[in-house]
């Protein structure tokens, strides 16, 4: 249903949806590991599989840290940059043309 509901690029509520779309999804990862802690629970699952649960989860948890803080840096960057920075410094084609 995103696919068909997503607004236009240069849309005025692009970015709500952007916003919108990437907390729903965290949540949506929230909620999927609480679901796994009560099954587990409900199951009567030994101890290593919650330490084992734990580890992974942890692994996760700064996975996605880190690369938010990637994300972050990166955004940073591209509004710090001038406008009309050129990434070929020389101004021309690297291979000449025929």
């Amino acid at each position: 249903l995103a696919l068909f509901l997503r607004p236009n690029k240069d849309s005025k509520i692009r970015k709500i949806w952007n916003w919108y779309h990437s907390w729903f999804g965290r949540m949506a990862l929230v909620f999927a590991a609480i679901n796994i802690v009560l099954g587990m629970q409900a199951a009567g699952a030994g101890s290593d599989w919650k330490i084992g649960y734990g580890f992974v989860f942890g692994i996760m948890v700064v996975a996605a840290i880190v690369l938010e803080i990637l994300a972050y840096l990166k955004r940073s960057e591209m509004r710090s940059l001038p406008p009309n920075f050129q990434l070929d410094p020389v101004g021309g084609a690297t291979f000449p043309s025929k």
